[in-house]
């Protein structure tokens, strides 16, 4: 709810209007702002390919130091750093996008990813 004063000669207004736009005072003075909405929402989909970064992330470290200079010379040609190179080379495997015509969009295999638990 706004709170409304009315001093001598101005209006100050504190609070929230409609649960998207927001009255407040700083040390400039007085402003108002729109609350959006927040970007990161974990959906299903973000679960999904955070957990695949994970797997990969895990991969990358379980490698011995032998198995890591393996891709540095790709790596270098490609102006890549060691683990982004491995990155690239490894996503395809965790993530696959196919187009589902049901739905009339592209949507992740789930049966690939084999992610029982989400």
């Amino acid at each position: 709810m706004v709170r409304l004063r009315n001093p001598c000669m101005s209006i100050e207004a504190h609070g929230t209007l409609a649960g998207f736009l927001c009255f407040s005072t700083n040390r400039w003075g007085q402003y108002a702002k729109i609350i959006g909405k927040p970007r990161y929402t974990l959906t299903e989909g973000q679960k999904k390919v955070r957990h695949a970064y994970g797997q990969i992330a895990q991969l990358w470290r379980s490698r011995t130091l032998e198995e890591k200079k393996a891709y540095h010379s790709e790596a270098v040609k490609r102006g890549l750093t060691d683990w982004i190179y491995f990155f690239k080379v490894t996503w395809p495997d965790f993530y696959i996008l196919e187009y589902s015509t049901t739905l009339g969009r592209t949507v992740l295999n789930k049966n690939h990813l084999n992610f029982a638990g989400l």
